[in-house]
């Protein structure tokens, strides 16, 4: 693939934060050809298609350089701290061009990038309502409750998801990364776009309260966010890696116990991270 070809693993590995700015690139790309292929709402999907059928390629070369069969002599977090870090700036680097591609684009294109995004963003708005609406008459920690098993069980089918999906397609669990930096940024774009709807000043300060509004989100976004991205990143990682090392003979190793106890370690720990997470956001609803 072209894309293999031009960028250098050696590099990103010296310094991730490349990593954002390939991902820019690959959006970029990924949204150019799948408006020129596709429509409607199916332009929302193929752009995360492509974008996870760019990346793959570029992560599992990423990956074989945290095998245990090289590094098993070494502390996970130790062994896998740099694709950790291009994992999340992969995100971001997604975010950020989600973000200037919608507000350069064309008003005839506008809808299409992010339809499927926006209807889950008013599908969450509607779960949220309809737990406030049914313990009105409750207590505050029926209220919690009820938010912290919605939220809980959502989490943990993407948790079970991403694992699956970074066991069988090796870097699969992109995709989940992908989808969740796609509605992150949707959710800002909503804030911008309110805010010329609803600031009582000239057009020339409303980007800037959208703006404000945004960054104020996203820090509310930080604290249980920050967990439920971790876990995704985690299981991903754990996923691909448990499974490219098993094809390549790690079970015949005398260190195969160590493979297990990581996977399972690290898939404990995720769900922990989940727990905290939908913890923390049903915390809101007190």
């Amino acid at each position: 693939m072209v894309l293999e070809l031009i960028t250098n693993i050696y590099k990103l590995r010296q310094k991730p934060i490349l990593m954002f700015f390939e991902a820019i690139i690959l959006t970029l790309f990924s949204v150019f050809f799948s408006l020129l292929i596709f429509s409607g709402e199916s332009v929302s999907f193929s752009i995360l298609a492509f974008i996870t059928i760019g990346a793959l390629p570029l992560f599992n070369r990423l990956y074989a350089f945290d095998s245990y069969l090289t590094g098993y002599n070494k502390s996970f977090f130790k062994r896998h701290k740099k694709i950790i870090l291009l994992l999340f700036y992969f995100f971001l680097g997604i975010i950020f061009a989600f973000v200037v591609i919608y507000f350069f684009s064309p008003a005839t294109v506008k809808d299409s990038l992010f339809s499927v995004q926006f209807k889950e963003l008013d599908k969450i708005s509607s779960v949220r309502s309809g737990i406030t609406g049914d313990v009105v008459s409750g207590s505050e920690f029926s209220q919690f409750g009820l938010a912290f098993k919605t939220i809980l069980f959502n989490n943990l089918i993407v948790i079970l998801s991403a694992t699956l999906l970074s066991f069988f397609y090796g870097a699969g669990g992109l995709f989940l990364i992908a989808w969740n930096a796609s509605i992150l940024a949707a959710a800002i774009i909503k804030d911008v776009i309110f805010s010329f709807s609803t600031v009582n000043s000239s057009l020339f300060f409303a980007p800037f309260v959208g703006v404000f509004r945004s960054i104020v989100n996203f820090i509310g976004f930080i604290p249980h966010g920050f967990f439920e991205v971790a876990a995704y990143f985690i299981v991903s990682l754990a996923g691909a890696i448990f499974a490219r090392d098993l094809f390549r003979g790690v079970f015949t190793t005398d260190f195969k116990s160590l493979v297990v106890k990581d996977f399972l370690y690290l898939f404990l720990l995720a769900i922990i991270f989940i727990l905290i997470g939908a913890l923390i956001e049903a915390s809101y609803f007190l």
